[in-house]
């Protein structure tokens, strides 16, 4: 799960019933990461190239808390990195507006 790829029902289901969930490629295999632009382009038989970038964003670890977002990684560094980003909670609403508008604004550059 990540901005372009999710599961509603699931976690509409765990939010119900107070559960958390695991999410495994929140950072949607690296097109979240920030080594990606607007002007890189991914071979055809690369599954990230068919991302549907324009439907509505799934948000994860923003939403409440209790989704338990699992990023890849290669280094060390990625790993005390991915586990800082906990001590920081979800998003606030205020920061999930900068969030759509920033997706939006992604979407009008296509």
């Amino acid at each position: 799960m990540n901005l372009f790829l999710g599961n509603t029902e699931i976690l509409g289901l765990c939010e119900k019933e107070n559960l958390a969930s695991l999410n495994r490629g929140p950072l949607a295999m690296g097109i979240l990461s920030g080594k990606f632009n607007k002007d890189s382009v991914l071979p055809e038989d690369d599954c990230r190239s068919s991302l549907d970038k324009h439907g509505d964003p799934y948000y994860l670890f923003f939403r409440d808390g209790k989704p338990i977002p699992i990023p890849g990684f290669k280094t060390v560094k990625q790993v005390e990195e991915n586990a800082g980003a906990m001590a920081y909670g979800p998003l606030k609403s205020a920061q999930m507006d900068e969030v759509d508008l920033i997706l939006a604004s992604m979407r009008e550059m296509e």
